[in-house]
């Protein structure tokens, strides 16, 4: 094995497994071909909605992106990117990304992103200057059995300078869109790179099947667990994880041209568990004696949910979701495991492999759809009463402990000194009847404010539940 430093326009690295006899020469031409086409993107993290008087926290890291197309754009993995839909005072969403080359800083903005792949794309705000070249692709298709090169990022510690392994392709993969397993074993900041052939000419990116355990038909993983054993010493010991090619033909080509809008309203059926959780710390994993590269400890089961029907319990650790396993060590690894249950799919039924009181059981679920939350939820702003309710969603009623059976509108928000205000309603109130009439959603609150209005009463009677408690609040509208 071999470890060698190139200085040529860019810094280039090398970190490579033995190299057949006579083909060290090519296998380095490739290289230099390819290899100033992969760059270091540092991103930085912020809350969507950051707390009163100031920003919150931030969380900072580095890509791997290939410069794919014309104009400075960039495909890269689309891991930083948030769930849909979540809580914007605990959602993480990139705020900078900035591409460094040779001391050089390079600011870009997000274009697109392909959930079905976990793929973005970046565009470089100045691209006459912007000095990587644009990856050279040919349009054939990849072949298996083909030796290929797979261009990633050494650590911190060496610049993130261009790397790579040898690998080969071992055979497509069943599923929608084209993709091939690979038959080597890499580390994060490989993910979000690009595939030579011994050409140096590019076949497509290296993406990660969040749900395949191994590489798909690899009987033999020595030679990639010393490579393995090498990026661990120069990337700082980042976890692996198993990669597959996603071609230039027939896909990329597409996406290049035309990259899929940034999308952040889940409208799909995606999967969903109903738990709070955090990461298996290394320390943790020690302390307990777990086994394993990671997992998530499960710290709430929500009520009526999918974890709560499998009896999921808290303190339970996922170590695997249908035989995938958790590689799950830091906060910034949870939006991996919630991608890895989504793309599983609502009412598909996976086997879970958790640690539990010492010991490793199998427990079968069947995920759900992910409830639509308090940020989605459908509103009614009422201005004349100075209030804005909305339909009553599964993590409100989680948040405030409202039973179950209980129907009707939240309030969201109340306007100072309004006629809702004067009167007593508070934010969070659960108004389930207006004027006599029940109202058991938006739709019948909608229906009973608009006969309010129609017939001018004098007073207007909302019934409303307050923590455990219910009461009548009369308003006198000022009509």
């Amino acid at each position: 094995m071999t470890h060698r430093h190139l200085a040529p326009a860019l810094i280039l690295a090398l970190a490579v497994a033995p190299a057949l006899a006579g083909d060290e020469a090519r296998i380095m031409k490739a290289f230099r071909k390819a290899g100033p086409s992969v760059v270091p993107i540092h991103y930085t993290l912020r809350l969507l909605e950051a707390p009163e008087g100031g920003q919150g926290n931030k969380v900072e890291g580095v890509l791997c992106g290939v410069v794919a197309g014309p104009d400075g754009l960039i495909v890269t993995t689309a891991d930083v990117f948030p769930d849909p839909g979540g809580d914007p005072r605990q959602t993480f969403m990139p705020s900078k990304f900035i591409i460094k080359i040779a001391g050089q800083e390079f600011t870009a903005q997000a274009v697109g992103q392909d959930r079905e792949r976990n793929l973005a794309f970046l565009k470089v705000d100045d691209p006459a200057s912007f000095p990587a070249p644009q990856a050279r692709f040919t349009s054939r298709s990849p072949r298996p059995g083909e030796r290929v090169l797979l261009l990633g990022l050494l650590g911190a510690l060496h610049e993130h300078a261009p790397t790579f392994t040898e690998a080969r392709i071992v055979s497509s993969l069943p599923g929608k869109g084209p993709r091939f397993a690979l038959d080597a074993l890499v580390q994060d900041l490989t993910i979000g790179g690009l595939v030579v052939n011994m050409k140096g000419e590019g076949l497509g990116i290296i993406g990660e099947d969040l749900l395949r355990s191994s590489p798909a038909g690899t009987a033999d993983l020595a030679a990639a667990g010393n490579v393995l054993s090498l990026f661990s010493s120069l990337s700082q010991g980042q976890r692996p994880g198993y990669p597959v090619l996603f071609p230039y033909s027939g896909l990329l080509d597409v996406l290049i041209a035309s990259p899929p809008a940034l999308n952040l309203d889940p409208t799909e059926r995606r999967g969903w568990l109903g738990i709070i959780m955090q990461p298996l710390t290394r320390d943790l994993a020690d302390y307990w004696q777990v086994p394993g590269p990671g997992g998530v400890i499960i710290g709430s089961v929500l009520d009526g949910s999918p974890a709560e029907e499998a009896g999921l319990q808290v303190g339970d650790i996922i170590l695997e979701v249908d035989d995938a396993p958790v590689r799950v060590r830091e906060l910034r690894d949870l939006t991996r495991f919630r991608k890895l249950v989504q793309r599983v799919g609502a009412g598909e039924e996976v086997p879970l492999a958790i640690f539990r009181a010492g010991e490793r059981q199998i427990i079968p679920l069947t995920l759900g759809a992910r409830p639509k939350n308090v940020f989605l939820a459908e509103q009614q702003e009422e201005s004349d009463f100075g209030l804005t309710v909305k339909e009553l969603t599964f993590d409100f009623v989680q948040a405030t402990n409202t039973p179950r059976e209980v129907t009707g509108v939240f309030v969201a928000e109340i306007k100072n000194a309004g006629w809702a205000d004067v009167a007593g309603v508070r934010v969070n109130d659960v108004i389930t009847a207006v004027h006599g009439q029940k109202v058991d959603n938006l739709q019948e609150f909608r229906q009973a404010m608009g006969q309010v209005r129609e017939k001018h009463p004098e007073t207007v009677v909302f019934f409303v539940r307050r923590g455990m408690r219910t009461r009548f609040v009369p308003i006198n509208p000022d009509w």
